[in-house]
């Protein structure tokens, strides 16, 4: 009969270090912190599979290294004099690695069970001035340990920064104490912290500070009804189709699958809104050398962007979308009381949230053609419940894109939600088929 064992893992990672909050760590904790316990929402949480040979011993020990190899794992965050956070990364400690020991006799659905647990472990909300920054479930059955979960609070990484945390974790799987040993450190969130208040960094800044101006200054003031109900409705929609569709146009048009999906959003919220102008805010991952694509940490900071959906024909919107788009991702990295200084006085609403959270958004041109016909059915997700009016993210799904829309109920019923992605996978179909 299956059981669980709490294990505490002894990691030592070096030398303590203090130093404020990056920005985009300073912005989700403000997120986080505004939101309040909300059933461990921001918290996120990554699988991979164990190869053969790792021993459960090694495994830990791989979680071990792991966490002090990456001072984002064992970061806590406290509000400084200004109430401003402050991170401090813990030199040495334990973090909780929950071992689920299964049989094949007596458990015929250990990945069930595992699942359950990762939902559990999930849920539970990280107190972020005082809990390690991060837990483990590791799935044993016969005594073999079959796969590993990693569960962060948003604040210690991003979904990008948990594809390099798991990435890491499988090659140490298989990989020799030497070649472990031999890898140069890792990057820091607090060598991000340096950047940020060189001369490079201020530059940064105040190139986001006048983007900020200028979009504010033009931006529509709200895209939605000013009726709010406080009510959310969410649904989704997996489909290979339009996966292949995104990379088809994508390919057609030379762009990325990205401003593909966004214009296509955008062009479907102008028509429901009645506006040629879609005021939304992006969500930028800011990896753009190869320091913050090794990273093991949360670099994503929202920007807001206006974008022109008045084009008769897609491919005129597709290039409005990309200025625009570009245009915002190269001033995305900024102090977050930059974007509160640039609104004040200003009655503008930051009500509509785009965020592409897949691994990749290139179009592939040798993918395995996939018949243009759309999903079967939406599905209603239990634990996507943004608070914004209107949220649309996409994730990889398997070998399918699948897209998470939550709404306000003053903004969309659930019919107009699931309408929404409906016709918008019916579009980009419809658009495909004529490449």
């Amino acid at each position: 009969m299956a059981r669980v064992e709490r294990h505490q893992i002894r990691f030592d990672g070096g030398p303590a270090a203090m130093g404020p909050a990056t920005w985009a760590q300073h912005e989700m904790w403000s997120l986080m912190r505004a939101r309040g316990p909300c059933g461990g929402f921001y918290n996120l949480s990554r699988t991979v599979l164990v190869p053969p040979g790792p021993t459960v011993a090694d495994v830990l020990d791989r979680l071990a290294e792991l966490v002090a190899r990456h001072q984002s794992l064992r970061t806590l965050f406290h509000p400084g004099p200004d109430g401003d956070p402050v991170q401090q990364v813990v030199p040495a400690g334990e973090f909780p690695v929950d071992v689920l020991l299964t049989t094949s006799p007596r458990d015929p659905d250990p990945v069930g069970l595992a699942v359950r647990h990762e939902r559990a472990m999930t849920r539970e909300e990280f107190a972020l001035d005082s809990d390690l920054p991060v837990r483990a479930l590791v799935g044993v059955t016969d005594g073999v340990p079959r796969a590993v979960t990693l569960c962060v609070p948003h604040v210690a990484a991003d979904l990008a920064g948990m594809r390099v945390a798991m990435a890491e974790l499988a090659w140490s799987l298989d990989a020799s104490e030497v070649r472990r040993r031999a890898r140069p450190p890792a990057p820091q969130p607090l060598d991000l912290v340096a950047w940020q208040q060189s001369p490079a960094g201020r530059a940064a800044a105040g190139r986001a500070a006048a983007h900020l101006r200028a979009e504010l200054a033009t931006r529509p003031a709200r895209m939605f009804p000013s009726a709010r109900r406080a009510e959310f409705v969410a649904c989704g929609i997996e489909s290979p189709a339009l996966d292949f569709a995104l990379d088809l146009l994508a390919l057609r048009h030379n762009v990325s699958t990205s401003v593909v999906l966004m214009t296509a959003v955008t062009t479907l919220l102008g028509r429901w809104c009645e506006t040629s102008r879609c005021a939304v805010q992006l969500v930028a991952g800011n990896r753009f050398g190869p320091a913050e694509r090794a990273t093991v940490g949360n670099l994503i900071q929202e920007v807001p962007v206006t974008i022109s959906v008045s084009g008769a024909e897609f491919a005129d919107r597709l290039r409005a979308t990309w200025t625009a788009s570009m245009r915002a991702y190269r001033a995305a990295r900024f102090p977050p009381g930059l974007l509160t200084e640039a609104a004040r006085g200003r009655a503008v609403e930051m009500d509509c949230f785009l965020n592409d959270a897949r691994a990749s958004v290139r179009a592939d041109p040798n993918r395995r053609p996939v018949a243009l016909l759309p999903a079967a059915a939406t599905f209603r997700p239990t634990d996507f419940r943004p608070d914004r009016p209107f949220t649309l993210l996409a994730l990889d799904g398997v070998e399918a894109i699948r897209l998470l829309l939550a709404a306000d109920t003053g903004v969309l019923s659930a019919d107009q939600a699931e309408r929404f992605l409906r016709r918008l996978e019916h579009e980009l179909l419809e658009l495909a088929r004529s490449c």
